[in-house]
């Protein structure tokens, strides 16, 4: 790894102060240039080291970054590579349960020749609450890392991140379609209308 700048170990040992004051989550923003995938790789292999775990977020434009740090509890900006400026945060990141019994959505679709059986719920207010993706060929490599993908999507969905944001974030091909299941699911979710739900897929609505 290359070696750090000053202003790039300060934004570290600033993130460490901050989560060892007690934050459980944590946004770095910098302006382009700065070397974010510096910070970035150099706090996770410390983190690491150190035995600890962490979800690492990467919003794709500064606004939704912002945005997003409405629900953090710990955020530090740099608009200057000279400066840097800590804000608490009073909210922490919570996960927010699902009730034991809930309407579970299903549908099917084909993404890049296999064919995907996806199961949604929501929370009360209609907002995407869980993702479950199951490949056809069970127990293929395409089929665990669909599975491992909708669970994570589920984690940060109950952790406050709207599904647009995983939606935009998904890793995508040169015309814009998703390059995987999750993104493909997503996409049609997003795309689907009471009115035309029928015509693009046919959703299962059943009780858990």
């Amino acid at each position: 790894m290359a070696e750090l700048r000053d202003y790039q170990r300060e934004t570290i040992d600033d993130f460490e102060c901050l989560v060892a004051a007690g934050a459980r989550s944590v946004l770095v923003t910098a302006p382009t240039g700065s070397g974010k995938i510096f910070i970035v790789s150099a706090t996770v292999a410390r983190t690491v080291a150190a035995g600890q775990l962490g979800l690492v977020l990467i919003a794709q434009t500064a606004p939704r970054a912002l945005s997003l740090g409405t629900h953090l509890p710990g955020l530090i900006e740099r608009s200057r590579c000279s400066s840097l400026r800590p804000v608490a945060r009073s909210k922490a990141m919570t996960r927010e349960r699902l009730s034991n019994r809930r309407l579970h959505e299903s549908f099917t679709f084909t993404h890049a020749g296999m064919r995907y059986t996806a199961g949604i719920g929501r929370f009360p207010d209609g907002r995407l609450a869980e993702v479950f993706l199951n490949g056809s060929k069970c127990g293929t490599d395409a089929d665990t890392a669909a599975k491992d993908a909708a669970i994570v999507a589920s984690l940060a969905l109950q952790h406050g991140v709207p599904s647009d944001v995983i939606q935009r974030a998904v890793t995508r091909n040169r015309d814009g379609t998703a390059s995987g299941p999750l993104g493909a699911a997503l996409d049609l979710l997003a795309a689907a209308s009471p009115a035309t739900d029928q015509q693009s897929m046919e959703i299962h609505r059943e009780p858990r």
